[in-house]
């Protein structure tokens, strides 16, 4: 284990299980590119197909996962935080028994359906930062910890340019 804080090691994870982290509240930084359109902010984070001048960001995140994925501590690190993940477990078993109650009502909106489209695969992002954090340490040029900052300041990080700019998607433009 890395010599960091347990709470610095959980702190993304912990901060995942926050339904409420899509609240923007801060400006874009220079190295950041909003998207407007939720198709293509779903595209840039799920495709591997994307548009010229873009990567395919689930390769990048895989990328960062394997520079650690393999080390012996892997394991070690999972047990560390495996008390986040039942908390996170029970958490969102809740609210999407709530969430599905209000689709088979037909009272959902469009936000609670984003949300519950990508809030795995965040969490899962997340808890590969919370593994690095615990074997590597704080590694500031990682994608996973840009990856971070940007849900930090309330946006969805969804996509990457070749430029190595994240892009960001606001939930205010959910429509």
């Amino acid at each position: 284990m890395h010599k960091l804080s347990g709470e610095f090691i959980k702190e993304p994870i912990l901060k995942i299980c926050n339904n409420e982290i899509f609240d923007s509240h801060e400006y874009l930084k220079d190295d950041q590119v909003p998207i407007y359109d939720q198709d293509m902010a779903l595209k840039l984070f799920y495709s591997q197909s994307v548009p010229s001048g873009f990567v395919v960001f689930q390769d990048r995140i895989e990328d960062e996962v394997s520079k650690f994925s393999l080390n012996e501590s892997y394991d070690e690190a999972e047990n560390y935080i495996n008390d986040v993940t039942q908390y996170r477990t029970k958490i969102f078993s809740d609210l999407m028994v709530k969430y599905r109650k209000k689709k088979v009502k037909k009272i959902n909106n469009k936000s609670e359906d984003f949300y519950f489209e990508v809030i795995d695969d965040l969490y899962y992002i997340m808890k590969m930062l919370s593994i690095q954090r615990y074997i590597i340490g704080f590694d500031e040029n990682s994608l996973l910890e840009r990856f971070y900052d940007v849900i930090c300041t309330g946006y969805f990080p969804c996509g990457l340019t070749q430029e190595n700019k994240l892009c960001v998607f606001d939930f205010k433009n959910i429509k």
